[in-house]
């Protein structure tokens, strides 16, 4: 039994003819014949009788009718399942992110996203930003939000779609004798205790900020840590040290701190992190949501 057979069935049974049925389907009546013929034979039953110039159903041919209607339809919607999930329009995609990553970019590409494609899941994991590469790169994430380095874009089997670019800045508690100055020269932090990033969360831009303040003549005093960047800028409000941030952590909108452009200062690319021969439509869709949304905000900035 094949399903043009069933089709063929279901068109005479809705025409009560076998003449219009063929023209309906441009086949051939002697053809149409055969294959109704051949499906009467395998089932073992009469689908038809002859009912003046047409044919009308069967008893059993009205409930074959009924079970034909209903595997058309599930053929029909199969077909168009496997056909959205070769546009990326279904299926699901497992995203990495570090809560280090500016929030509010990624929520408005992830909303552009599912707005287009609202049948794909995301997965969505959070993961310290040391660990994305080696998880992309083996598979078990699609992608990951994450700070993109000059490493990564020589690596082979990688690529970063950058989202947006931002300086670092320091973040002082409100009032701070510093905040009178337009920039802060990093080497006046010296004598101030530091509260940072732990290393298991922050990864390279700790690392980096760490060594920016060496180059800028002194160790940071590091007086508090923590994994979550929110806990740390109330660290500052509370007046416990000063941090190192960048402007997008101004989303967070937390009381009692004030953000302010250093000398020298780091230049943080955060983006996309996939796998070079990623070949998912839905990821593919996801990339092109990224690219979109950096040129927003290149035109905004």
């Amino acid at each position: 039994m094949e399903l043009r057979q069933l089709r063929y069935f279901v068109a005479i049974a809705e025409r009560e003819s076998f003449t219009r049925a063929s023209e309906h389907l441009l086949i051939a009546q002697p053809a149409l014949s055969a294959q109704i013929a051949k499906l009467e034979d395998e089932l073992g039953v009469a689908l038809f009788e002859r009912a003046g110039r047409g044919v009308r159903l069967t008893v059993p041919g009205r409930l074959v009718l009924v079970e034909a209607q209903r595997t058309l339809a599930a053929a029909d919607a199969l077909e168009r399942i496997a056909r959205a999930g070769a546009e990326g329009a279904v299926g699901s995609i497992r995203i990495g992110y570090t809560r280090l990553f500016p929030f509010h970019d990624m929520t408005a590409v992830l909303r552009a996203f599912r707005q287009e494609r609202p049948l794909v899941a995301l997965v969505l994991r959070e993961h310290p930003a040391n660990e994305h590469a080696q998880l992309v790169r083996s598979g078990e994430l699609d992608g990951a939000f994450g700070r993109l380095t000059d490493e990564l874009d020589d690596d082979g089997e990688l690529a970063g779609y950058s989202l947006i670019t931002v300086p670092t800045m320091v973040v002082l508690p409100r009032g701070h004798r510093l905040l009178v100055h337009r920039t802060v020269q990093l080497r006046e932090l010296a004598l101030e205790d530091w509260i940072v990033i732990s290393s298991v969360v922050g990864g390279s831009i700790r690392d980096d900020v760490l060594a920016l303040c060496r180059r800028a003549g002194f160790t940071p005093r590091i007086a508090q840590e923590t994994p979550d960047v929110r806990v740390l800028f109330g660290f500052v409000a509370a007046g416990l040290g000063v941090a190192m941030g960048t402007s997008a952590g101004r989303d967070l909108a937390v009381r009692g701190i004030r953000f302010a452009a250093t000398s020298p200062h780091l230049t943080i690319r955060y983006g996309l992190l996939v796998r070079r021969d990623a070949k998912s439509a839905a990821l593919e869709a996801l990339i092109r949501e990224v690219c979109n949304a950096a040129h927003l905000i290149a035109d905004r900035d």
